[in-house]
């Protein structure tokens, strides 16, 4: 992981370390000029707020959400952010030994 590039999105960070991209305004031209390169896949790993204005933004291609067996009581939605529902296409299910399940889903935008 170390020698990946990484790509940082924050408002307060002033450095992101090192092979890191700092993104700190103007989210949604940054990651379109990024998606717009040539290479590998952006895998984004995010909280709720930056899910969310990607995904308002219909920047997200597929989501890949792990469900884990626990229930909890309460806690920080993850599309709690969002405006509006959201259509998800069920693409492929892996399912692990400790009982953790991988979705794989593609988001169904619609203007």
């Amino acid at each position: 992981m170390r020698d990946l590039e990484k790509i940082v999105v924050s408002t307060t960070l002033e450095h992101a370390g090192r092979n890191a991209v700092l993104i700190r305004d103007n989210i949604a031209e940054r990651i379109i000029e990024l998606k717009m390169q040539a290479g590998s896949d952006i895998l984004l790993y995010c909280g709720p707020r930056l899910v969310s204005t990607l995904t308002e933004l219909g920047l997200i291609d597929e989501y890949m959400l792990y469900v884990n067996p626990i229930v909890l009581g309460q806690g920080t939605r993850l599309f709690g952010d969002l405006r509006g529902a959201l259509q998800l296409k069920l693409l492929k299910t892996k399912i692990f030994g400790s009982g953790v399940v991988l979705n794989y889903y593609q988001p169904i935008y619609t203007k």
